[in-house]
């Protein structure tokens, strides 16, 4: 509609000029026309009448494909996700798109006509202004890295191309807003430089392996741990993990074959070699790593060395074992109770009670062996070991045996812990023969 109505005004105005013209030339009173002249006149008007139509429609349409291309331009220009501002040599804002407006924190409207400069950082701006001299003086196209200062006081780090055209007073930059990218970028850094410390600093041996066996990377306590120099040293000697870090060639093998069972099975104990040969015992913690088309990419673990902890553990089970020795064969009974019941005792305990079986004492009340003319004295005593946790005299007490047999024992009560549980140790010596005497 509105394309109509301005091709009629235009039509008009040119009318109202070309009879004024007509005017001018002194062509009010037209000498009179032959028949043949006149019919002439007519049919030229006529075509003329016609080319002009022609040409109207050719303008029209002309009109139409230029506001159909200036409205996509401007869609263009409004909605690139870049921002695009015009700037004159002074750096002041000609026209500016929406998401160059988005970036400096303004309204669009009140950005034209203000200086471009006034958005840099003071510490970038010397290189923005650098870039706009040499952008007007070279006429080549230009780049630079500056920070925005946004309306909400937020730092942006953005990157701009200008170029100017020939002979022409203003240029056209680009601004790309590299905040987010340089962030990311920033995280990733620092979460490298977190893996590459834990890496170079962990206590226990960290590796990478090709599927075949190949060692990729380790890390220097994987080094030190099987006796070479140093990393490069260790992934130049072990060629193939199977053979060159295994005792068994075969276990690596048999490890896969596991995890491949039972996924969930990451964890191993094995016999290692050291370069020079000789031996430990290290905890392996697997993770076989894919990619993203699910083939087996390269193995990665940790390494634990529990030599000293394993040598630990057989001279505990060791020193159990002696003192196991000791209690069993030991000339005094000895014998433990949780919460008054008897949980142990010793081959002299048995012995001393006349028990019939072996453990034959297990599971009884211990109350049932004191004579009930002690059983107060001995209540007191185990409320008291109870109470005060502290180790209390020998004292002297009567026994009855499976048997009913009188015994007369020294007593002497120790409060342990038994299966990490309270418990009182009683270590019981006969007296009997003390007592006749």
């Amino acid at each position: 509609m509105n394309n109509d109505t301005n091709n009629k005004a235009t039509l008009d105005y040119f009318r109202k000029r070309a009879e004024l013209l007509l005017k001018l030339e002194g062509a009010d009173n037209p000498k009179s026309l032959s028949e043949i002249e006149t019919a002439d006149l007519i049919h030229t008007l006529q075509v003329q009448q016609i080319e002009l139509q022609l040409q109207n429609d050719e303008l029209r349409h002309g009109w139409a494909k230029s506001e159909v291309a200036s409205e996509k331009f401007e869609a263009l220009y409004n909605g690139a996700p870049s921002g695009y501002v015009t700037l004159t040599k002074d750096g002041i804002i000609d026209e500016i798109n929406f998401c160059a407006a988005q970036l400096l924190g303004r309204d669009r409207t009140r950005l034209k006509n203000a200086r471009f400069g006034f958005f840099i950082t003071d510490e970038t701006k010397p290189d923005f202004n650098h870039f706009l001299e040499t952008l007007f003086t070279g006429q080549t196209k230009e780049m630079c890295d500056v920070t925005i200062l946004s309306d909400d006081q937020s730092i942006k780090y953005v990157h701009i191309t200008g170029i100017v055209q020939k002979n022409s007073d203003y240029c056209i930059i680009t601004i790309v807003d590299l905040t987010e990218k340089l962030r990311i970028e920033r995280e990733l850094r620092e979460s490298e430089e977190k893996y590459r410390r834990f890496f170079e600093r962990a206590t226990y041996g960290i590796f990478q392996s090709t599927p075949e066996g190949k060692a990729i990377s380790v890390n220097p306590a994987f080094a030190s741990m099987f006796g070479y120099d140093s990393p490069a040293d260790a992934m130049q000697n072990i060629n193939n993990v199977s053979k060159d870090i295994f005792v068994d060639p075969g276990r690596r093998d048999e490890i896969i074959r596991l995890m491949a069972e039972a996924p969930y099975m990451k964890i191993f104990e094995n016999i290692y070699k050291r370069k020079n040969g000789t031996f430990f015992t290290g905890i392996l913690n697997l993770i076989p790593v894919y990619g993203p088309d699910g083939t087996f990419v390269m193995m990665e673990g940790f390494i634990e060395d529990i030599s000293k902890r394993k040598q630990a553990e057989e001279a505990l089970i060791e020193s159990e074992a002696k003192y196991r020795g000791l209690v069993q064969n030991s000339p005094d009974a000895i014998v433990i109770y949780v919460n008054g019941i008897i949980v142990f005792a010793n081959l002299e305990g048995h012995r001393m009670m006349e028990a019939t079986v072996p453990d034959q004492l297990f599971g009884k009340p211990v109350l049932q062996f004191v004579h009930p003319g002690y059983r107060e004295k001995v209540i007191g005593r185990m409320e008291q070991l109870l109470r005060e946790r502290a180790v209390l005299p020998v004292t002297e007490e009567k026994f009855i045996t499976f048997n009913g047999t009188e015994v007369n024992v020294e007593v002497k009560a120790d409060p342990i812990n038994y299966e990490q549980k309270p418990a009182v140790q009683l270590i019981i010596r006969k007296i009997s023969g003390r007592k006749h005497i």
